[in-house]
């Protein structure tokens, strides 16, 4: 969220060639961060078996969000008489309220993110990152001793066997 925060600046308040440039960079990292959201589902859902029906909801959810909003575009675009596609003046007049829009309600969810997201039910499963990155409280990565599973891991003694037993 924080990128679709950062690429909704750039288009309000960046004018510059190299900025709208970084604008790309933050809106490709938004879309890649789409997948960690679907994938927070699973850890929240209190049953495995329920997974894809919870992950349904939340894409359900997330795309008719989008369609709503291209509504409301739409609609706000007609209303105000101005053909957001004509090349030259007064185009932008009628869009910039909608980026503004859109960068309220982003805010808006960040916020209510921050605020409400639960935390996990169970442990990640393992990941790339959890293998290069040392845990908390800890000098190395993953390979420095002996799991019992209770980390998420699937146990097996560590040393990067993907949580299984050789």
């Amino acid at each position: 969220m924080l990128c679709r925060q950062a690429t909704r600046t750039l288009l309000l308040f960046a004018q510059s060639v190299p900025a709208m440039a970084g604008m790309q960079l933050t809106y490709a990292a938004s879309a890649a961060a789409d997948t960690v959201l679907f994938a927070y589902v699973f850890a929240l859902t209190p049953e495995p078996a329920a997974f894809a029906r919870a992950a349904g909801v939340v894409r359900a959810s997330y795309h008719a969000g989008n369609e709503a909003a291209s509504l409301v575009g739409e609609w706000w675009v007609e209303g105000s008489g101005l053909d957001a596609s004509a090349a030259g003046g007064g185009a932008e007049g009628a869009l910039r309220p909608l980026f503004l829009a859109s960068w309220a309600t982003a805010t808006a969810a960040l916020l209510l993110a921050a605020a409400a997201l639960p935390p996990p039910l169970r442990p990640p499963p393992l990941s790339v990152a959890s293998l290069l990155l040392p845990r908390r409280g800890q000098a190395g990565g993953r390979g420095s001793g002996g799991s019992d599973g209770s980390d998420g891991s699937g146990g097996g003694g560590g040393g990067g066997d993907f949580g299984g037993g050789g």
